[in-house]
């Protein structure tokens, strides 16, 4: 085949190519073409215009240009708003998520876990609740030292520094706050039961009472003075 130009083949599709033979001779260039363009030209002329339009020999129009995806953005963003809102919320909440587990200076333990703390190693509960909530139910024998209220604290938690400490509270955010307190202050053996007060109530583990905890300290003072 003779070696030929966009152009030049493009000047041999517009030539009227004959529909049978004598073929052009082997010498003119656009012999190959010509041959080629033949069974095209028959058939449309047999089926009409619209299939010479369709075919590769036939006239074609210019491609619309592709749209990237970082284009098509705004437009897709337009037309699902409410879908884009649910996905950047959804990415804020994983970043958040992932920026506490970074951060965070106490270790996960579940509630068993912290049950054999409090037993093998004398550990610490630490409430990081509000004081009603206290009152309301807490872990036995838990110390009551809300987030807000730490600075009160430190001095009656100094002497607790070489014990481990567990805090908990219901979603997490009030423990991180105490447990960094803590940790700037020289506490180490800092852990947070994961999940917080509501696991250790799916657990099924003992819960205390503000009222409960009352009536036990008075049952200790006539047991002593009764001793």
């Amino acid at each position: 085949m003779i070696s030929m130009q966009a152009g030049e083949r493009i000047e041999c599709i517009l030539r009227k190519p004959p529909m049978a033979p004598p073929w052009p001779p082997r010498t003119d260039p656009c012999a190959y073409v010509l041959r080629a363009a033949a069974p095209a030209r028959r058939l449309a002329r047999a089926r009409g215009p619209g299939i010479l339009a369709r075919h590769p020999f036939g006239p074609t129009t210019p491609a619309e240009p592709r749209m990237s995806v970082i284009e098509r953005i705004p437009e897709f963003a337009s037309n699902h708003p409410l879908l884009v809102i649910a996905l950047v919320v959804t990415l804020a909440m994983i970043a958040f998520t992932e920026y506490q587990r970074l951060t965070r200076v106490a270790t996960s333990v579940t509630p068993s876990r912290a049950t054999r703390l409090a037993n093998n190693e004398d550990a610490v509960f630490i409430d990081a609740r509000p004081q009603k909530d206290f009152d309301g139910g807490h872990l036995p024998g838990a110390r009551s030292v809300p987030a807000g209220e730490v600075d009160s604290h430190f001095k009656q938690l100094e002497k607790l520094s070489e014990y481990p400490v567990i805090l908990y509270d219901e979603r997490g955010f009030e423990a991180e706050r105490v447990a960094k307190a803590l940790h700037q202050n020289g506490f180490t053996r800092l852990y947070q039961i994961e999940g917080g007060f509501p696991a250790w109530r799916k657990a099924d583990l003992p819960v205390e009472s503000g009222s409960a905890v009352k009536a036990n300290k008075g049952k200790s003072k006539g047991q002593s003075k009764k001793g």
